[in-house]
């Protein structure tokens, strides 16, 4: 198949006097024959409307997308089109953690109680067994935590967390039946939406307790603390939370510090560039981002290609010279903390899992994410070669585990 949906959709690459001609194309054509079928395709259980890929190295860098925004508006995705990448959103969390560690900050056997906002500090000190968590507990899924919180009124399936405050998360765990999902069973593994979104609650009160919204509780400002601690001091813009891009005003997004990294970008030309999801493979309903209020740690994240290219280039260590994700920073942040004998998954701080090894030997980091309403998402990288992929799509399509499986293995292979 001819390169053709990918190859007029380039939006970065490495400079031209150092450009390799002949890896451009071939990771063109690897993307484009895996990628164009879906996009073409009328099953709605396997079609994709629009995707953007990833590529980096140290010494090549590749940005593109195809295909549309949503089915109907047909406006073509770019390089500034927000996605929605769920849980992806935990290794930010992760990295946040591992910063604070590194620099001193925290330490992993820390207890949670100790740095939890009110009510739900009363309530975890009150209890033997909840007051034992530490931040170890939360990042490696082992609190024993449910998925979600027991009180987690499902009404909207495609925004399930609208609306759901500290206080209702509060009376969750303050809820003596056994069955509660909020009751720890410590050294247990389950992989926790509820554990993650406390490991952010509990990041922002050690870290910039000013953050912490009393008069509306529904929201926890997570969001302004991943990008104030870690993004924009890293040179990172264009990574929000889905609540900011919804809820926030104009005005938001063209004061400091927004405006630093944005320039004169207001809120009506990002609205311009939001991707629609269509959460099932069944119909072409499609929706805009959900509001995930205290839940944003664990799953709130948008991203545009441009941005996540950058973060991808210093997570994988394709670029050493950022002052703020370093190397240094990601050993912190992928130390095995947790080994699963028969799983084969090693948890670190970034929940990452190194479990799958690459033809060449090297260990394969990733972490992906499914979002309810309707996008899809992977990052994976290679600390060995310095390199990674990340794919992100707005559908729930079923082809996704060939693209995050199949294509990532392909294409780091071409380019190391």
């Amino acid at each position: 198949m001819a390169v053709g949906h990918f190859l007029d959709r380039l939006y970065s690459i490495t400079p031209a006097n150092v450009r390799n001609k002949d890896l451009d194309q071939a990771l063109f054509s690897e993307i484009d024959q895996t990628l164009s079928p879906l996009i073409e395709n009328t099953d709605l259980a396997t079609q994709i409307p629009g995707a953007i890929v990833g590529v980096v190295s140290p010494g090549h860098t590749l940005l593109t997308s195809c295909g549309f925004t949503d089915d109907t508006s047909k406006q073509k995705i770019t390089d500034a089109t927000f996605f929605s990448v769920g849980s992806v959103t935990k290794a930010f969390t992760g990295l946040i953690l591992a910063k604070a560690v590194k620099d001193g900050q925290l330490k992993l056997d820390d207890r949670v109680s100790n740095y939890l906002p009110t009510p739900l500090k009363e309530t975890f000190l009150a209890d033997i067994n909840l007051n034992a968590i530490t931040f170890k507990h939360l990042v490696t899924h082992t609190a024993g935590f449910a998925s979600m919180p027991s009180n987690l009124q499902l009404t909207d399936s495609d925004n399930p967390a609208a609306g759901y405050t500290l206080q209702l998360l509060d009376a969750c765990f303050k809820d003596p039946k056994p069955t509660s999902g909020c009751k720890p069973r410590l050294g247990t593994i389950i992989y926790s939406n509820l554990g993650i979104s406390l490991l952010g609650i509990a990041l922002q009160s050690a870290l910039n307790p000013t953050l912490n919204d009393v008069k509306n509780p529904s929201y926890t400002n997570f969001n302004e603390l991943l990008q104030q601690y870690l993004l924009f001091p890293a040179g990172i813009s264009e990574i929000y939370g889905e609540s900011d891009l919804l809820l926030q005003p104009k005005e938001y997004f063209t004061t400091s510090p927004h405006n630093t990294v944005l320039g004169t970008k207001a809120l009506n030309s990002i609205l311009s560039t939001f991707s629609l999801g269509r959460p099932s493979s069944s119909n072409s309903k499609t929706t805009t981002f959900a509001d995930m209020s205290v839940m944003s740690p664990a799953g709130e994240a948008t991203v545009t290609g441009r941005s996540m290219l950058n973060l991808m280039k210093y997570i994988s260590g394709a670029d050493t010279t950022n002052p703020v994700i370093t190397p240094e920073l990601m050993d912190e942040a992928t130390k095995v903390l947790w080994s699963g004998q028969s799983s084969g998954k090693n948890i670190s701080m970034s929940y990452a899992t190194a479990t799958e090894k690459l033809p060449n030997g090297t260990d394969l980091y990733k972490k992906d994410g499914l979002t309810t309403s309707g996008y899809q998402a992977y990052i994976a990288w290679s600390k060995q070669d310095r390199s990674g992929v990340f794919i992100i799509i707005n559908s729930k399509s079923d082809a996704f585990s060939e693209l995050k499986n199949g294509m990532t293995e392909r294409l780091l292979l071409k380019i190391k």
